[in-house]
C-alpha cells in the first residue's frame, strides 16, 4: 500500500517537474501520440522496414528489436483501440546539472491487434 502511494506522489511530482518545461504538453495528446508510434513501430518491422524504425527508435531500441526479429516472420495490424492511451507512470531525474533533466513516461497501450 506504501509502495503505491509512494509511486503515485513521485509520478505526480514528475509530471510537475515536466509541464512547465515543455510547453504546451498535454498529457492526452501525448499517450495518443505514443499509442500512434507503437501502431507505426509494429507495421515497419512487419514490413522488415529497417529506416522507418530508425526514425522511429532510439538507436539502443532498434538495434535491440532487430535482433530480436531479424530471423523471423511477423505478421502484424491494427484492429482497433479497447481502451483509450493513458500515462501510468512518470519520472524526472537531473542529468550533469540540476536544470538539465532526463524524463521518462510510461503510457498504458490497450488494442486488439492480429498477429
Amino acid at each position: 500500500m506504501w509502495e503505491t502511494f509512494k509511486k503515485k506522489i513521485l509520478s505526480t511530482y514528475s509530471m510537475g517537474k515536466i509541464k512547465p518545461r515543455v510547453k504546451p504538453f498535454k498529457a492526452v495528446e501525448f499517450a495518443r501520440t505514443a499509442q500512434e508510434i507503437f501502431g507505426e513501430v509494429n507495421e515497419a518491422l512487419a514490413k522488415r522496414n529497417k529506416q522507418k524504425l530508425q526514425e522511429l527508435m532510439t538507436e539502443n531500441a532498434y538495434q535491440s528489436v532487430w535482433r530480436e526479429f531479424t530471423d523471423k516472420h511477423l505478421v502484424w495490424r491494427f484492429v482497433r483501440e479497447v481502451e483509450r492511451p493513458r500515462i501510468v507512470h512518470a519520472r524526472v531525474l537531473p542529468v550533469m546539472t540540476k536544470e538539465n533533466l532526463f524524463a521518462q513516461i510510461t503510457v498504458r497501450i490497450k488494442t486488439r491487434q492480429v498477429g
